[in-house]
């Protein structure tokens, strides 16, 4: 029998009495409860950044949960729930749609990326940042996403390039 001590990794420091944690993809938003805001990392990123989120009108956040693109926080101090509407996406906005063309967009059973010029590993997001699928692409091979339920979607290749598509 080995004893096997797990080995803790300081992903954010100098935080200011973080008190509620939400992961959508690769996205950690972290209700700063000492600084009244919310921020967000991305952990794949081996030095990560915070960004705020939300930085004014909360008091004390405590919890967060998401439904949509809508951000829900609990507010200790406050003693209430608040909506915060288009402010959370399962990826960075701005890699959004750049370079990529995805079709038939909205889309039954597959998808097809044009252009490729080598095999891209895919991850295909819902709309909460739950990985449904993942694979390998090529140029104009078919991605199938018969088996996905009718909604949006984020395809995500591993370059960080990002597509939103809908499924019927």
């Amino acid at each position: 029998i080995t004893d096997a001590s797990p080995t803790a990794t300081d992903v954010l420091t100098g935080l200011n009495l973080p008190a509620g944690l939400l992961f959508i993809g690769n996205d950690l938003y972290i209700a700063e409860y000492g600084a009244n805001k919310i921020l967000k990392i991305d952990v794949t990123d081996a030095s990560p950044i915070a960004t705020d989120v939300v930085t004014t009108g909360i008091a004390g956040p405590f919890g967060m949960e998401v439904n949509g693109n809508d951000l829900y926080i609990a507010e200790f101090g406050g003693n209430k729930i608040s909506k915060y509407s288009g402010i959370v996406t399962s990826i960075n906005d701005e890699t959004v749609n750049q370079g990529l063309t995805l079709f038939p967009n909205p889309s039954t059973d597959f998808l097809r990326i044009p252009g490729l010029s080598t095999e891209e590993m895919f991850k295909i997001y819902d709309i909460t940042g739950k990985q449904v699928i993942e694979g390998v692409i090529s140029n104009n091979e078919k991605i199938n996403i018969s088996s996905l339920c009718n909604g949006e979607y984020v395809l995500k290749l591993m370059n960080k390039k990002s597509i939103l598509f809908v499924k019927n």
